[in-house]
């Protein structure tokens, strides 16, 4: 009997042991980072949604971001280095009520370890802290069980504390002077004025959490980058002062567009205003968006010009020329030709052509009796 119980005692604790070996199951964390930061006021900085799935392989993420929009202005939602692939929607920035959605997935799932959604580029507006906050009940991470079952989820938020620019540097571009601006030139050039005695790592890159290689640090205080792609880059600039350690002082955005607007076909109508004849139409840009419209009559220009436009000519005697132009002065055009109004035939001209005949043969009758007389 004293056996039996020693080994049902060595048994529970067997049990005891092993389950405290096997893992135990965690919650997954989506969390904006880093936790707690230091911005300086009107300069750009990037915190990053990321999420830690535990032990689950999940495959959809949702989620709401809020912020106070009168203490930050959220420039840019970039999507540059995340491990989700499609994009059901967004992500989506509400600058009145202060607030970034998104929806994505990775098809067959994944475990995630620190893996970043995306990244948000802002601006501090006002002195004193903030934070990024993520609505719990909005956001969700969905597991890869064929049933989209929503994973246990703990949300974790980020403190900003926004400062004085203490920074002494001045950076600025001779090609791309504005940051919230579309350019029509792919060269990209930047300088800044240096501090004494220090080094500089810097890169131009699509994402905006993107570093440099700090080996390469130089003394030098410009760069040019040559045929830049289309789209938004970030130049990212860092310094490291003598005994110091190196700091980024300065993240610029770059917006570069030199493609023209899609082709788009114009429609004359009737159908739209009652009575009238008007144009109808829509182009698209993929990069920095169709801004303005111009619409020629002839001679005459509407600049700018809304669709639908209602034609000064109804006639439609005259071609029309539609031009359409992106937020970087790039433009597409579609012409449709004028309508050609045949002239109305006179009923007396038939009438005048007979009895010029007639006159003639009448003529040419009394001549040839009187000749025979």
């Amino acid at each position: 009997m004293a056996n039996h119980m020693r080994l049902f005692r060595a048994f529970i604790l067997g049990l005891v042991l092993l389950g405290a070996a096997a893992p135990v199951a965690r919650a997954a964390v989506l969390s904006v980072q880093p936790a707690k930061m230091t911005a300086p006021q009107d300069q750009l900085a990037v915190v990053e949604v990321r999420l830690n799935s535990g032990q689950d392989v999940v495959n959809a993420v949702e989620g709401k971001v809020s912020y106070d929009p009168a203490a930050l202005e959220v420039v840019e939602v970039s999507k540059a280095g995340s491990f989700l692939t499609l994009w059901v929607a967004g992500p989506t920035v509400d600058a009145v009520a202060g607030t970034v959605t998104f929806t994505g997935g990775v098809p067959n799932g994944s475990y995630v370890i620190n893996g970043r959604v995306l990244s948000l580029v802002f601006r501090p507006k006002q002195l004193g802290a903030t934070s990024f906050v993520l609505d719990s009940i909005a956001s969700s991470v969905r597991l890869n069980d064929g049933l989209g079952t929503a994973a246990e989820l703990r949300t974790e938020a980020s403190v900003v504390t926004v400062g004085v620019n203490d920074s002494a540097l001045s950076l600025t571009s001779t090609t791309h002077p504005q940051e919230q601006v579309w350019y029509a030139t792919n060269d990209v050039h930047l300088a800044w004025t240096p501090t004494t005695g220090a080094s500089y790592a810097f890169i131009l890159a699509d994402d905006p959490g993107a570093l440099p290689d700090e080996r390469f640090g130089t003394a030098v205080a410009t760069t040019t980058y040559a045929n830049v792609a289309d789209g938004a880059h970030y130049f990212v600039l860092r310094e490291r002062l003598p005994k110091d350690s190196w700091r980024t002082v300065a993240i610029r955005r770059v917006l570069v567009d030199t493609t023209s607007p899609e082709d788009f076909t114009p429609v004359v109508t009737s159908d739209v205003v009652p009575g009238k004849r008007v144009l109808v139409f829509q182009a698209t840009d993929v990069m920095s968006a169709v801004v303005r419209y111009t619409v020629q009559e002839g001679d005459t220009v509407t600049n700018p010009a809304t669709s639908p436009y209602i034609l000064q000519d109804q006639k439609q005697q005259k071609a029309l020329l539609v031009t359409a132009y992106d937020a970087a002065g790039n433009q597409r055009q579609a012409k449709i030709a004028g309508v050609h109004v045949a002239a109305k035939r006179q009923p007396y001209l038939p009438i005048l052509g007979v009895g010029a005949v007639l006159i003639l043969l009448c003529g040419g009758a009394i001549f040839f009796m009187r000749r025979r007389k």
